[in-house]
């Protein structure tokens, strides 16, 4: 693969079973003419960066169609579980095809009204912060994990520590919060929280479309 530079890379994260959904949300309406999966990949082509889509190689057959063969990273790590193998998987897939980057900008497929305010702050802030470990809002709830900036050192230690101890800690929030003092936290505004919300169910969906 020919090497390439970027300083920020879209991750979307696809790879979740939607086992509360029952269907994989990437493909659920968003409005009448679109879809989540769309909707997020237009808004995330408007910052003309590079971009991958984490999923597993079961999902191949639905999303081949939908962007370049080389846009796909798919889950290398079988015992972690969660967005945090999206995570490392994309990380071990970028630097074992020498795809040089800094850091890794997340958005989860399932939380398409995301803004693109909400999305344009946390670049300009990593412009001016381009090596702490991580910029990630603070909410009401807590961390906000997805959408989210995770340095590519980070990433990198994540990585050594689980070959050196396969038990690790597979939640995001707790990860963050043991960064704390080497990250950006951005407190979000209270009038963008509603469009951070996942939407996991069909009760959420439905609540979603009122």
């Amino acid at each position: 693969m020919t090497q390439t530079t970027s300083d920020i890379i879209f991750l979307l994260l696809v790879g979740g079973k939607s086992s509360r959904m029952g269907e994989d949300k990437a493909f659920l309406p968003f409005g009448k003419i679109s879809t989540f999966i769309k909707i997020l990949i237009k808004k995330i082509s408007f910052f003309k960066l590079n971009f991958f889509l984490s999923l597993r190689k079961e999902q191949l057959p639905r999303y081949e169609s939908m962007v370049p063969k080389n846009c796909f990273i798919f889950d290398q790590f079988e015992n972690i579980q969660g967005p945090l193998c999206g995570l490392m998987s994309a990380h071990h897939f970028l630097t074992s095809n020498y795809i040089q980057y800094n850091a890794i900008f997340t958005l989860a497929v399932d939380t398409p009204s995301i803004k693109m305010k909400s999305i344009k702050r946390l670049i300009d802030r990593y412009q001016e912060n381009p090596n702490v470990s991580g910029l990630f809002y603070r909410t009401k709830n807590g961390i906000e994990p997805f959408c989210a900036i995770y340095n590519k050192s980070t990433l990198e230690e994540w990585i050594q520590s689980y070959y050196q101890n396969p038990s690790i800690e597979f939640s995001l929030q707790k990860r963050i919060l043991a960064l704390e003092k080497t990250t950006v936290l951005i407190n979000l505004p209270l009038e963008e929280e509603f469009f951070f919300q996942n939407i996991n169910s069909k009760k959420d969906l439905k609540l979603y479309h009122r």
